[in-house]
C-alpha cells in the first residue's frame, strides 16, 4: 500500500492544515482561480425577475440551493431561469460589506 504525506491525509479526510483550504482538484481551471481569491465555500446571490436567490459554492465546485446540488455554476442559474444561462453572468458574490460583484469578474 502506498503511503501518503500528512497534507494528504487531512485533505482526504477534509481536515483544513492550512488558513485557507487549498481549491478541490476536480474545480475546473476557472472556479480555482476564483478559489484562490476567495475562501469557499462561498455565499452567492442573484437576482431574476425581482427575486433574489441564494447559494452557496462549495469546496467540491458544486452549488448547493434548493433543489439541488448542482454540478455547476450555469445548471444552478438554469434551475431558477429555465433557459440556458450562464452561472458565471448571473451569480454575484460578496468581495466587501455590501459589495456585490458578478463572478466572471472574478475568474480573470
Amino acid at each position: 500500500m502506498k503511503e501518503l504525506d500528512g497534507s494528504k491525509v487531512a485533505s482526504i479526510l477534509g481536515k483544513n492544515t492550512s488558513k485557507h483550504a487549498a481549491p478541490a482538484a476536480g474545480l475546473g481551471p476557472k472556479l480555482q482561480r476564483v478559489a484562490k481569491r476567495v475562501p469557499l465555500p462561498l455565499a452567492l446571490r442573484a437576482e431574476y425577475k425581482g427575486k433574489t436567490y441564494r447559494a452557496r459554492l462549495r469546496r467540491d465546485g458544486h452549488v448547493a440551493m434548493k433543489g439541488g446540488p448542482y454540478t455547476s455554476l450555469s445548471s444552478a442559474a438554469v434551475a431558477i431561469t429555465g433557459r440556458p444561462t450562464n452561472g458565471w453572468q448571473f451569480w454575484t458574490c460578496e468581495r466587501g460589506r455590501g459589495n456585490w460583484v458578478r463572478l466572471n469578474e472574478m475568474k480573470g
